[in-house]
Order: C-alpha cells, then sequence, then structure tokens
C-alpha cells in the first residue's frame, strides 16, 4: 500500500499564507484599518526568517512552525500594502500606483532571487575550492550533481558531501539574516511613513448612486431595443 507523502513546509507555508491573506482582507473590510496588518505582517515575517537562519541541520517541525510564522507574517503584508497606497492617492491616480506597486514588487523579487542565487554559489564555491575541485567541477557539482558523481565517482562525492551541505547551509543563512533585516527595515518605515488614512470617502455615496442610475438607465435602454 502507498503511503501518502506529507505536505511539506513550503506548502504549509503557502496555506498559511492564503489564509491569511483573506483574513487580514476580512478584517481591513470590518474595521476600515490596515495599519495594525502591516506592522504585524512585518513584524513576524522578519521573526520567522530569523529563526530560518537559525538552523543548522534538518529538522521537521522547526522548518514546519517557521514556515508557519513566515507565512502568516507574508500574508498580513500582501493586500494590506495594496490597499495603504491606493487609499494615500486620489482615485485617479489609483492605476498608477497599483500598477507601480505590483511592478516593484516583481522587480524585487526577481532582484532578490538572482542575489539569494549569487550568495549561494559563493559559499559553494568559497567551501568546495580548497578540497582541491576544479571551476568546472564546482560549477558541475552545483549544477549537476548527478553527473558529478557519475564523472568523479562515488567515493570522491561521499567526501565532500558533508562539506557541501556546511556549504548549503552558511549560503541560505546568509539569505535568512538579509531578509530578516530588510523586513524588520520594513516595519520601520511603516511605522513612520504610512499612516491610517480613512478608507471612505467624502464622494462614495454620491458615486454609488450616479452608478446605480446608469446601471437602471442601461436595464431601460435594454428593455427598449
Amino acid at each position: 500500500m502507498k503511503q501518502r507523502k506529507r505536505p511539506d513546509e513550503l506548502s504549509r507555508s503557502n496555506q498559511v499564507q492564503a489564509l491569511f491573506s483573506t483574513l487580514s482582507g476580512l478584517f481591513i473590510h470590518w474595521t476600515g484599518r490596515y495599519r495594525e496588518c502591516l506592522l504585524v505582517g512585518w513584524a513576524v515575517w522578519a521573526v520567522g526568517l530569523g529563526l530560518f537562519s537559525t538552523l543548522d541541520k534538518p529538522s521537521l517541525g522547526k522548518q514546519i512552525g517557521f514556515a508557519l510564522l513566515s507565512g502568516f507574517g507574508l500574508g498580513n503584508t500582501l493586500q494590506p500594502s495594496l490597499i495603504a497606497v491606493q487609499a494615500g492617492v486620489e482615485r485617479r491616480h489609483m492605476a498608477i500606483v497599483t500598477s507601480f506597486r505590483n511592478f516593484i514588487r516583481n522587480l524585487g523579487g526577481t532582484l532578490g532571487l538572482a542575489l539569494s542565487a549569487t550568495f549561494i554559489n559563493n559559499a559553494l564555491r568559497a567551501t568546495l575550492s580548497p578540497l582541491g575541485l576544479s571551476k568546472t567541477a564546482i560549477q558541475l557539482l552545483i549544477n549537476s550533481p548527478d553527473i558529478f558523481r557519475d564523472e568523479y565517482g562515488e567515493d570522491r562525492t561521499s567526501d565532500i558531501r558533508a562539506e557541501l551541505a556546511s556549504a548549503y547551509v552558511k549560503g541560505f543563512r546568509i539569505i535568512f539574516i538579509v531578509s530578516a533585516v530588510l523586513n524588520a527595515l520594513a516595519l520601520v518605515a511603516v511605522w513612520f511613513l504610512i499612516p491610517q488614512v480613512e478608507l471612505s470617502r467624502s464622494d462614495d455615496v454620491a458615486l454609488k448612486e450616479e452608478g446605480k442610475r446608469r446601471h437602471v438607465k442601461k436595464q431601460e435602454g435594454g428593455d427598449q431595443v
């Protein structure tokens, strides 16, 4: 009988992120406040990433717990950040700030991914170079460990496996520390630079009435046809 695979920490983090992204939206809908979500989200996300940097060996419980914290923090920053930038501008500028926010978010993700890969590759090269491996062999080991094992043998691969795992731990630790610091800076930026703005606007009622009139007029025109 086949055993079911347990969801890994990444899937759990994504699930928690989606849950709290939804809950933060409901909180804002009920209370009209987004600042608390941002403050709590950035703080908890920074703590979760900082805890990830303490991992030095596999621990499923810690990995899942830290992933849940990170998902909770991330979920509380996604929608509230968009609402915050939209609330701070006039209606005619909403499309501009929305697209710019999404562009910056995607740009940051792209740059962060590239920098993270650079940190890990540099940590790997710094650790593996003293072992007598050439640059070609190190690159092959990074890109295709299976091909490296086939070319250099199982014994040689086993000899450097512990060093390779240690190099990955060092590289990821740098990434998590840098990410935690950036999240802490984002928390400070939210505290000082993002005030709570009233979400309801003075022309909301008038615009709703105008929309209703246009809808009724459109329906009447359709009935006549």
